[in-house]
């Protein structure tokens, strides 16, 4: 995984993984603050405040990287993510 942050929060994250996913690009949220997991908050009934890891956690988007990846496939996922920049999250 190569993750990226999207400054401007969730919405244009989300934004961001959907444009992606109709070039047939695979984007995913795959970090969560561990403290609103189920079992932090319902089984060991942790309680606490982190802000700075609730806002980073709705910024950052997992893009697909592998041993096998070529560059056209690098390239094409790199000017989809500047395309975005320019035109998608408007």
């Amino acid at each position: 995984m190569y993750t990226v942050r999207v400054k401007e929060g969730r919405k244009t994250r989300d934004k961001l993984a959907g444009y992606l996913g109709e070039a047939g690009v695979s984007a995913k949220v795959y970090f969560y603050p561990v403290h609103l997991t189920h079992f932090y908050k319902n089984v060991l009934k942790y309680r606490c405040k982190l802000p700075v890891t609730e806002q980073v956690s709705q910024q950052v988007l997992s893009l697909p990287i592998y041993p096998s990846m070529s560059t056209e496939e690098i390239n094409y996922i790199i000017n989809l993510v500047e395309s975005f920049q320019k035109v998608g999250k408007k």
